[in-house]
């Protein structure tokens, strides 16, 4: 029987006689005395008020003399006195009496605890004789300290059991600190082992390594079985020797997975994509054993990530047979696009996409084709017959000035007609003419008509931002916007047909009125965006000003357009 057990039990001793003992006491009875079987005398009420009374007093005084000062052993009497004249009480009485039992409870807890004071004091110094010997690293006196402790702890817990200072539980750490002394040699044996595996790594010394890593998971994990009650214990310095353990043995797997990857890469770069697939179904195949054998090891960390990523790669490399036709197909398409074939267009972008939609049911996770590029090359088809018509309006659109040595902005703002061609839809509140500037249209859908655009287009079509607006707007000094824009007093708050009023200096219509006008806001870090230029319903005092505002990005107006810029 260990320590602990014998401390457990020792405690349900004490508590039981203690129990045992304050149950005679409520029942007013003592257990008989020899063989004496006769009943006991009847006892005059007055006798019993006169040991009450006598305890009373004696407590009273008492506590008049610690008000003054620290108790003393002849203060004690006085309350040891008072306890023999209430157990008299208890004893002779017939009724159990609740509040007198409290009394003595307490009382007994007084005298137990100052007679218990000096022991404490003695524990006291032992356990801090114990941490100073710890400090200097003096083990066996360390525990020759916390033993002495113990007994003196031990003892006191048996002497005076209602005493303040009776602690089972201190007396569990005090034997836990011992213990800890004890299993210090484990411990210690353990970093050891530790230390040597690391160095081995060093100089590569894998085998030495291995055992070492051995020997500390070993050595900790009978520590803690024979010490699973101590400081030293460490659960997570078991993980922590696995994973080393397990990441030092996997190691090999490892660099062959390494090299295996390297591999790959080079086959792909020499188009032997087959052979790329089977080296990354073997890599697939080594990072599953490693994660069953060395379940612990750094390398099996992250494996299922890993292991997604290698089969996409393998997925690809074998598509890649059909793939390369389809990337020939998307490469002819920019070209058609970019040089205006448009009866090539016509006649082979059906092919391309029912040939894209096979090969995405056939090789559903290659990144060849994915769903924003079949995305594309349906709208495409769907619109192949107005690809003309819409290049036309757009390029007749773009002002010859350049912004940033690299974008074309649109003269106008966005026209119902030309988004109704791109978006087969007109969201437009005031449709009294096609050539009215769209509006009521969000942020979000004036970004998919420039996405749109930039397919038909092959190259890249945008909202312009802030910057280049204010350097379309050029200087106001002497502008005068009754000429150049539509505003509240002279639009009768309407929007108007774009180009209606004249260009400003650089040829730039209705930057200022008519609609405000969406600007990119990719990089907002609030969420919204911004809006410029005014409008219909602004005053010419505000829009001298070239109004900002911020807006929701599902926001609608009627006083909300847009123009686009066009990578030349």
């Amino acid at each position: 029987m260990n320590i602990t057990k014998i401390i457990a039990v020792s405690a349900l001793i004490i508590l039981f006689l203690t129990g045992m003992f304050f149950l005679s006491e409520i029942s007013g009875t003592k257990a008989p005395q020899g063989n004496s079987l006769k009943p006991a005398k009847a006892v005059s009420a007055a006798t019993l008020t006169s040991l009450v009374d006598k305890s009373v007093l004696l407590e009273e005084e008492y506590n008049k003399r610690i008000a003054i000062n620290a108790p003393i052993d002849d203060d004690i009497l006085l309350i040891e006195r008072a306890i023999e004249a209430l157990e008299e009480y208890m004893a002779l009485n017939s009724r159990p009496d609740r509040q007198q039992y409290l009394r003595l409870r307490n009382l007994i807890i007084i005298s137990q605890t100052y007679n218990s004071k000096k022991m404490s004091i003695k524990v006291d110094g032992f356990e801090t004789l114990a941490k100073e010997a710890l400090e200097e690293s003096r083990f066996d006196d360390a525990k020759k300290f916390f033993q002495e402790a113990m007994n003196v702890q031990s003892e006191l817990n048996l002497r005076y059991p209602q005493s303040k200072n009776s602690s089972v539980l201190r007396y569990t750490e005090l034997s836990r600190s011992m213990r800890t002394i004890e299993s210090r040699p484990l411990y210690e044996a353990s970093l050891a082992a530790e230390q040597e595996a690391l160095k081995a790594m060093e100089e590569e010394k894998w085998d030495l390594a291995k055992e070492k890593f051995n020997e500390a998971l070993e050595t900790q994990r009978k520590m803690n079985m024979e010490f699973s009650d101590v400081k030293t214990l460490s659960y997570l310095r078991i993980k922590q020797l696995e994973s080393q353990y397990d990441s030092l043995r996997s190691s090999s797997m490892h660099d062959e997975i390494e090299s295996k990857i390297v591999e790959a890469i080079k086959a792909e770069e020499d188009s032997k994509f087959m052979e790329a697939a089977d080296l990354y179904h073997d890599i697939i195949d080594i990072q599953r054993r490693l994660n069953m054998e060395y379940p612990q090891s750094k390398f099996a960390v992250g494996a299922d990530v890993k292991i997604k990523k290698w089969d996409l790669a393998r997925e690809k490399n074998i598509s890649m047979k059909d793939g390369v036709g389809i990337l020939r197909d998307f490469k002819n398409l920019k070209e058609w696009l970019t040089n205006q074939d448009y009866a090539k267009i016509e006649e082979s972008i059906n092919a391309i996409l029912q040939s894209s939609e096979r090969f995405k049911v056939n090789y559903p996770n290659s990144d060849i084709i994915n769903d924003d590029k079949l995305l594309e090359l349906r709208y495409i088809n769907y619109v192949k017959s107005e690809i003309k018509n819409i290049r036309k309006l757009v390029y007749d659109s773009l002002h010859e000035h350049l912004f940033e040595d690299k974008w074309l902005l649109s003269k106008t703002e966005v026209t119902q007609k030309l988004y109704a061609l791109v978006m087969q839809d007109n969201p437009s509140r005031n449709t009294s003419s096609e050539d009215c500037p769209v509006e009521f249209i969000t942020y979000e859908e004036a970004q998919r008509f420039c996405n749109r655009l930039s397919w038909l287009f092959a190259k890249d079509i945008a909202l312009p931002t802030a910057k280049i607006m204010r350097d379309a707007i050029g200087d106001m000094r002497y502008v005068d916007l009754n000429a150049i824009s539509w505003h509240m007093h002279n639009s009768l708050g309407k929007t108007q047909i774009v180009a209606t009023k004249r260009p400003n200096d650089i040829g730039f219509y209705d930057l200022l009125g008519n609609v405000a006008e969406y600007v990119n806001s990719t990089g907002s870090k609030t969420g919204m965006v911004e809006i410029m230029g005014g409008s219909v319903q602004d005053s010419t005092d505000e829009i001298i000003k070239i109004p900002v505002v911020n807006g929701e990005r599902n926001q609608r107006s009627r006083a909300v357009g847009f123009r686009f810029i066009v990578e030349k």
